[in-house]
């Protein structure tokens, strides 16, 4: 099985690192925006909810009080005795009866209950924002943040992979010129990158120290070879001009 290249662990280690540090802010910019919109719900609530509890108490009798009441289409509310609903508006009256005081969450809505004393009688006023086109616009929201992560990685990887192939260029070429130069004699052929920085620079400059040792103990290696070729050989050309002269003298083999 062939290893993986340097290059592609370079790669994969720019996607692993930016990969992390983009999904955590994407995660983090739609909870801020997230918050920023519940603040803004709850804001509305508040409001709200004042208007409707002020309304009750105080703009008189019968339902021509709720004509002042202005508001977004998503907002209502419901007034109860207990658990049983008094009355409604863009809600049916039993959907938010037991919710508890406070601010909240119940199914798609965002909601604010509490104890009023209207008319001398204790009633739960809840008011409530209907969520749909929130979420809607959160999750549409979402979507385009996730998107922009992914081209955003897919450009941090390309820009990653230019520049890894930059930074291994001078050791490919390196190598290259190894392979050639292992095919051939050396012959005072040295390696020559294109430098693009002190790591390289070392690196060519060992090289090539090496090829020179190589080329020196390749030198030396002949020339001792050489010189052995050339010791043997009086001795045998004396041994063979005598036995040359022997044979033709016709020497008995213990004169010779």
């Amino acid at each position: 099985m062939r290893s993986m290249t340097i290059k592609n662990k370079i790669t994969l280690l720019y996607l692993a690192t930016y990969g992390s540090v983009v999904f955590a802010l994407s995660i983090t910019l739609f909870m801020i925006f997230r918050t920023l919109e519940y603040r803004r719900i709850d804001g509305l609530l508040l409001s709200f909810h004042n208007d409707i509890v002020n309304t009750y108490k105080y703009a008189g009798e019968g339902e021509k009080r709720l004509l002042s009441l202005a508001g977004d289409e998503n907002l209502g509310f419901a007034l109860y005795a207990g658990e049983k609903p008094l009355a409604s508006f863009r809600i049916e009256p039993g959907v938010l009866s037991s919710v508890g005081f406070g601010t909240g969450t119940a199914g798609d809505y965002r909601y604010r209950a509490s104890l009023e004393s209207i008319e001398g009688v204790d009633r739960k006023v809840v008011t409530f924002y209907r969520l749909e086109e929130t979420r809607a616009h959160l999750n549409n929201l979402l979507l385009i943040i996730i998107l922009s992560a992914i081209f955003t990685l897919l450009f941090v990887s390309l820009v990653g992979m230019a520049f890894t192939r930059k930074l291994m260029k001078p050791i490919e070429q390196a190598g290259d010129q190894l392979e050639r130069i292992s095919r051939s004699e050396i012959g005072g052929a040295r390696v020559k990158v294109e430098n693009t920085g002190q790591e390289i620079e070392k690196l060519q400059l060992e090289i090539n120290r090496a090829l020179d040792r190589i080329e020196r103990l390749v030198q030396d290696t002949r020339q001792m070879s050489s010189k052995i070729a050339h010791e043997l050989r009086t001795p045998l050309a004396i041994m063979k001009t005598s036995l040359q002269l022997s044979i033709e003298k016709n020497s008995s083999p213990v004169e010779m």
